[in-house]
């Protein structure tokens, strides 16, 4: 809301305080302020500035609101104004109808004589300082009472109505708030039409519309030169209804925005009664009747707090603002009225602030507000608990966090009864759930199938969950997971291809590196414990310390099939609880650190030509061997296979990065190491290098 500060000042005495003094408080207290200018309106100098206000908080869209809510916070009573009540007749000739309840009350009146003149001065600059557009004195009047206090008005000709509805003087006026009809259409401002619908409330006068309630008039009745009786009407609406038709009309307007955020009776009353004071003021019309209509009053909510409440939730501050008599001052400044009784408090919030004030920790926080968050220390609490690294549910959350970000996994879940087993329940619900699962794979498997039923094609996925084996009382947690389809390519030159062993090596390399467990791959021997799923010649066994961790490996072929699933696809399955001790073992074991070479490397690649079962793992360990720590990491950088190669064999390159603690490395050096290893290898594992070949011939 645009907002003038020679207006404020006369609500409030801020002559001893700079706008920004002012500013910086309202910021505070949890409001903004926006677009501050110096202006000349009205041959007067004058600051404009911007307050954006919270939806909750309605009573900051008026200044008379603002001027009250800124006494409260520099202690300073405003200069309230209570218009003169005038005593007009009260009109008989009427009956209201509001079945759905849509109105809280509502006032109408009728004005005689009326006729159009200029708009005050004070009143015209007033509305420009807030960026109103200026139209003629009846809605300059009520656009100036509706900036004062915050509440809408209409108006309308009822001449022109009184033509339309055709009543004869002894007939009564029938007043009806009802739903709008499918195929009516409305005219509002500027002509334009706007079809109804039965989420739409108007209010009718003799069955014609006169306005769509709490948004805005019908146009066919806008008032004119020629007008001489007016009717004006003021309501407090039920929100919630008018969102409802604001939304289905696609209507914004001031009256239904103001509507919308909540009005109050009091606050309708008093703009009522300024607003007749100013049409006989300024001597525009003659109020000649009105009637009246509200819905029974509600009480307003008591809320209840304790004051030790008050302490905890707040904590401690800089000074003693919490004690229970500064508290019960702060309240009622606002408007609550407060009763206090053995450390109890019993609130009871004022209309203009019952949309935001209606619990206990609204009341608290209000408290926090109008104090200053800068009185309070921001100390943390101290809790107790045991280190959060050693629980097993915050390394479960690690493992998932993992899967996701290093191995580009999606989490998926399956159930726990499965078809058939050989854990199979004495009293199954049906046969699909007959048995417990003693392996994730199967159910993850399902879950890719009817993936591909979807034609959703990517099946990277993973499961943590319970396994069951013979003894049933023992459970066993498990974390598997597939990984197939088109491996992601690294930059524009790299096309995609289908994953290969090594890359899946490498991955779950990384995934236990993350975790800084250290997994020996060794070639996988079929047995009874041995998952069923895997490809015989394809596959590896995960070994940790003495005990078996898990399987990698290609899916069989036949099980790719009965599933229908693609032919390249690894799984994975990894015992958490052997994982999980391990990892626990190595919080206990102290961290080493390992000296930081300040000197440069020097990589170097080797492609080879090698035989397809013998282990890479193998051929790393040699090469530290004969390099005698001199190498500081191993890729594997890429593999090949083409009809080209011998049989049984494929061609792999790796990367070398070499690096010493104590001094930069020669190129010679670093060659004649490379020849140690090409030449090591060729003659221990009869390993293929296109290079020595060329120098033996």
């Amino acid at each position: 809301m645009q907002i003038s500060w020679n207006w404020l000042k006369t609500f409030i005495d801020i002559d001893n305080y700079l706008p920004e003094d002012l500013f910086n408080k309202l910021v505070m207290a949890g409001f903004e302020i926006e677009n501050i200018e110096q202006c000349n309106i009205c041959n007067t100098e004058d600051i404009i500035f911007n307050l954006v206000a919270t939806v909750n908080r309605p009573d900051m869209f008026y200044i008379h609101g603002i001027a009250r809510e800124i006494g409260i916070l520099i202690n300073k009573n405003i200069r309230s104004y209570i218009p003169r009540k005038k005593n007009i007749d009260f009109f008989t000739n009427y009956e209201f109808i509001d079945n759905n309840h849509i109105s809280t009350a509502y006032i109408g009146t009728f004005i005689k004589n009326f006729k159009i003149q200029d708009t005050p001065e004070w009143i015209r600059c007033r509305l420009e300082a807030s960026n109103i557009n200026i139209q003629n004195n009846i809605y300059d009047i009520l656009n100036y009472v509706s900036l004062e206090y915050g509440q809408p008005f209409s108006v309308i000709d009822w001449n022109k109505l009184y033509q339309k509805i055709h009543l004869q003087q002894s007939d009564n006026y029938s007043f009806q708030i009802k739903t709008g009809e499918i195929d009516d259409e409305f005219t509002i401002n500027n002509n334009e039409k706007h079809s109804l619908s039965a989420k739409n409330w108007i209010v009718t006068v003799n069955n014609y519309p006169i306005s769509i309630a709490g948004i805005a008039n019908n146009a066919c009745l806008n008032i004119s030169n020629s007008s001489t009786t007016l009717f004006l009407e003021t309501a407090v609406f039920n929100p919630n209804k008018i969102a409802q038709s604001s939304r289905s009309s696609r209507l914004n307007t001031d009256n239904s925005t103001r509507q919308i955020r909540g009005l109050t009776i009091d606050q309708m009353e008093k703009s009522y009664h300024r607003a007749i004071e100013l049409i006989e003021d300024l001597k525009i019309g003659t109020v000649e009747s009105y009637f009246k209509y509200h819905n029974p009053k509600v009480n307003a909510d008591c809320i209840d707090i304790d004051y030790n409440f008050i302490h905890k939730v707040l904590g401690p501050t800089t000074n003693n603002i919490l004690s229970l008599l500064n508290i019960k001052e702060l309240l009622e400044k606002i408007g609550c009225q407060v009763n206090v009784h053995n450390n109890q408090l019993k609130i009871y919030p004022p209309s203009y602030r019952s949309n935001d004030l209606k619990t206990d920790i609204d009341i608290i926080e209000e408290i926090a507000r109008l104090n200053g968050l800068d009185q309070f220390i921001d100390i943390l609490p101290q809790i107790k608990s045991t280190n959060i690294k050693y629980k097993r549910e915050f390394f479960i959350r690690r493992l998932q966090t993992y899967c996701k970000t290093i191995l580009g996994l999606t989490e998926v879940m399956s159930y726990s009864l499965v078809k058939s087993n050989n854990l199979i329940l004495k009293n199954p619900l049906s046969i699909e759930c007959s048995s417990l699962r003693s392996s994730l794979l199967p159910g993850i498997l399902k879950i890719c199938q009817h993936n591909i039923s979807q034609d959703n094609y990517s099946l990277e996925c993973f499961e943590i969950g319970n396994i069951f084996k013979k003894d049933i009382s023992k459970q066993t947690q498990e974390l598997a997971g597939i990984i197939t389809a088109k491996f992601q390519r690294y930059d524009w030159q790299n096309f995609q291809s289908n994953i290969t062993w090594f890359e899946l090596k490498g991955l779950l390399s990384a995934f236990f590196e993350y975790l800084n467990i250290e997994v020996d791959w060794t070639k996988y021997n079929y047995n009874e414990q041995s998952p069923i799923l895997l490809h015989p010649k394809r596959s590896s066994i995960l070994i940790l310390g003495d005990k078996i961790l898990g399987y990698v490996g290609k899916l069989h072929p036949q099980v790719c099939q009965s599933y229908t699933l693609p032919l390249d696809i690894y799984v994975f399955t990894i015992n958490i609880d052997i994982l999980y001790q391990a990892h626990l073992e190595n919080q206990i074991t102290s961290t080493t650190f390992k000296e930081y070479s300040i000197y440069p490397s020097i990589t170097k690649d080797i492609t080879m030509i090698v035989p397809i079962n013998l282990p890479f793992a193998t051929i790393m360990e040699k090469i530290h061997i004969i390099a005698f720590n001199l190498i500081e990491n191993i890729e594997l950088i890429q593999e090949y296979i083409s009809d080209e190669i011998p049989e049984n064999y494929h061609s792999i390159s790796i990367r070398l990065h070499y690096r010493s603690n104590t001094r930069t490395f020669q190129l010679s050096e670093i060659e004649e190491i490379q020849t140690k290893i090409k030449l090591y290898l060729r003659d221990e594992y009869d390993i293929i290098f296109k290079e020595l070949l060329v120098v033996n011939n």
